[in-house]
């Protein structure tokens, strides 16, 4: 137990004939005075202060994360698809949109008929007598030569198969369209009365029909192979908005 410090003052006053006695010498250090000390390793306590608001921030960004997510996927089960119609109104599906007709159903299930842009005729007007719903030929130059394009919807397969296998002659096969997307039946090139030479094709599943006319068989097979397009059929009513 140590003395309070002014009884120390009293008793510890040294005499002058009494010897000091000499301090104890000191180690030398390990390190000299100006080497730098080596890093410590950090403790447990310090650890836990970086590692723990770490990982707890990485749960927070994982929980985040998933939430948004979870939020995305419901989102989208959540938002129902909607359609564009041929004539322009959406719907909820595809049924609900009414058939194609008129020049503009012609033109959205034969999307190269464009009477905007083509030199086209309708056929109804100049020929009375026609009995198809809709009838156009449009006139248009291809590899310099020029070329028409008949666009028709027709009343009914039986009668339109019938009618094109008196143009062209037995020459009908069942076959696919040029993208490969819509089945078709297809006459070979046959000669017109004028000398120029006509190809056509009718859809399988749908009562529409297209007869190209070229100065050649060549000319006429190219333009209806390259020129004309044909919607698919799941787009031939309406088509998914995005």
């Amino acid at each position: 137990m140590s003395t309070p410090a002014d009884e120390t003052d009293d008793v510890m006053d040294p005499s002058p004939h009494q010897t000091q006695p000499e301090p104890a010498p000191q180690s030398e250090p390990l390190l000299p005075d100006a080497a730098p000390a080596a890093r410590s390793r950090p403790g447990a306590r310090r650890t836990a202060l970086v590692v723990v608001p770490l990982f707890a921030g990485l749960v927070a960004a994982g929980a985040v994360g998933g939430q948004m997510l979870w939020a995305e996927i419901e989102g989208s089960e959540a938002a129902a698809p909607r359609f564009f119609c041929w004539n322009a109104e959406e719907a909820a599906d595809p049924s609900d949109c009414p058939k194609p007709r008129g020049a503009d159903g012609l033109a959205w299930v034969l999307p190269s008929f464009r009477p905007d842009r083509l030199d086209c005729v309708d056929e109804l007007e100049l020929n009375p007598d026609y009995n198809r719903p809709v009838m156009w030929t449009c006139d248009q130059v291809v590899g310099g030569q020029p070329v028409s394009v008949t666009y028709s919807q027709v009343t009914g397969q039986r009668a339109a198969l019938r009618y094109f296998d008196k143009m062209h002659g037995d020459s009908r096969v069942a076959t696919r369209s040029a993208d490969g997307r819509s089945e078709v039946f297809r006459w070979a090139p046959s000669q017109t009365p004028a000398g120029d030479w006509q190809v056509s094709l009718l859809l399988r599943d749908a009562p529409y029909a297209v007869t190209v006319v070229a100065p050649t068989a060549k000319d006429a097979e190219r333009t209806l192979e390259h020129r004309v397009r044909i919607r698919p059929p799941g787009a031939r009513r309406a088509v998914e908005l995005t």
